[in-house]
């Protein structure tokens, strides 16, 4: 009789507690376990890094007057991609990009061998083509040569402030596009124009030290 007794206060004990729970008298337990498993399925995913990338954009070196159609560089622009290749040898780049008109192609090749890279190259026109490859890839370093008319246009889609036109006789300007990117989006962009030197051509063809 002692034992029906005792089990009878027991199983009244269970439903009273039972009871408690769900009318919420326990909120304690049941909002801790609700609340982890919240925390769990709601939390945002980790934010992609933070990105820089280099890009430095020259015009192809001075060029000759013929042929019209693809003309080669002059004495004075082989020494200036000769210079170029020297002041950029340790600069970090990862790719190397050209129009390919021989000219442009002649004034990278100094680096290109120095690096011991390929050269990638695009047709002038395909400047949309051209800025997709350069972005491709994000926090490298990247060079192209390209032409006076088509510098201006690269940078801006670049997403950096505007340039101010190239003069059909400039050379010597290196511009230098940084851009902050998280993930696909752009943060930041800007660009800063370096000038170099007009080289000095020997009398005997070659270019002074």
């Amino acid at each position: 009789m002692r034992e029906i007794q005792g089990a009878r206060r027991r199983r009244g004990r269970t439903l009273l507690v039972v009871g408690m729970v769900l009318l919420g008298l326990f909120p304690a337990v049941v909002f801790g376990q609700g609340s982890a498993t919240a925390v769990a399925e709601t939390s945002p995913p980790p934010e992609p890094p933070l990105e820089v990338s280099t890009i430095f954009l020259v015009r192809h070196a001075e060029k000759a007057t013929e042929p019209k159609e693809d003309p080669p560089l002059t004495a004075v622009g082989r020494c200036r991609a000769e210079a170029l290749a020297e002041l950029l040898a340790d600069a970090g780049i990862h790719r190397l990009f050209s129009t390919e008109t021989r000219r442009t192609l002649e004034t990278v090749r100094p680096l290109a061998v120095r690096l011991h890279q390929e050269v990638e190259t695009r047709p002038p026109a395909d400047l949309d083509g051209l800025v997709r490859a350069l972005t491709r890839v994000p926090g490298e370093v990247e060079l192209v040569v390209g032409h006076s008319n088509t510098l201006g246009p690269m940078i801006e889609q670049l997403g950096a402030p505007p340039i101010a036109p190239i003069a059909d006789g400039e050379y010597g300007g290196i511009y230098v596009v940084t851009r902050v990117t998280r993930g696909a989006e752009l943060l930041d962009a800007r660009v800063t124009q370096l000038v170099q030197p007009a080289p000095y051509v020997l009398d005997d063809g070659s270019c002074a030290p």
